[in-house]
């Protein structure tokens, strides 16, 4: 009897040691779980995009979304968003730089501007009256003389004996295809003899 009662308690208490172990593992599984989970996924993948590389890049470079770059071509144009048509955007490289490509009509003309993708520098720019309105141009007549005096008005610090102009023939139009460089840009541009209309004007600035 005495030997089946020592058995009993050893049973007994190996049962409630073993299940001692088990609830302590239990609690141990279950506090590892919970602290996998302090972090809320939203604030980790916050943190994850704060450290990441690219991100980081983004910042420092400076680089310029395309819609900013939309808005400070029509700032430089004085037009209204709503005043454009056919508005298309593309990256391209210009010297070595990476650009926004930005090409718009209005008023009659198609404009076409590069803008520096860090920074937002614009890097050129030209416009040019579609020809089909070319009857509708109104003026006066000018020669040499009031052509150059036309693209000083234009063109700060220019030097008029610095510009070059060409009378040429354009169809049945005459024209005065001219450039000149100032300032590290060189400025080219066509104006109509007859109505002393600018039909066309671009300008670069030196690589």
């Amino acid at each position: 009897m005495r030997i089946i009662g020592i058995i009993i308690i050893i049973v007994v208490l190996g049962f409630f040691g073993g299940y001692g172990i088990m609830h302590s593992q239990l609690d141990n599984s279950i506090g590892s779980k919970e602290a996998k989970n302090i972090i809320p996924m939203d604030n980790k993948t916050e943190q994850q995009l704060q450290e990441s590389p690219n991100n980081l890049k983004v910042e420092k470079s400076g680089t310029i979304s395309k819609e900013q770059a939309e808005t400070i071509v029509l700032d430089n144009a004085d037009i209204q968003a709503k005043d454009i048509s056919k508005l298309k955007t593309k990256i391209e490289n210009y010297y070595g730089k990476d650009i926004y490509d930005i090409e718009f009509y209005a008023d009659n003309k198609k404009y076409d501007y590069n803008v520096d993708m860090y920074g937002g520098e614009i890097l050129a720019m030209d416009y040019e009256i579609d020809k089909k309105y070319y009857a509708k141009l109104k003026g006066k007549s000018i020669d040499e003389e009031e052509a150059k005096a036309l693209v000083v008005a234009q063109i700060p610090n220019v030097d008029a004996q610095s510009i070059r102009l060409n009378l040429e023939h354009d169809d049945d139009y005459l024209q005065y295809e001219g450039m000149v460089q100032v300032d590290g840009i060189l400025y080219e541009f066509t104006i109509d003899k007859n109505t002393g209309t600018f039909v066309e004007w671009k300008w670069k600035k030196n690589k």
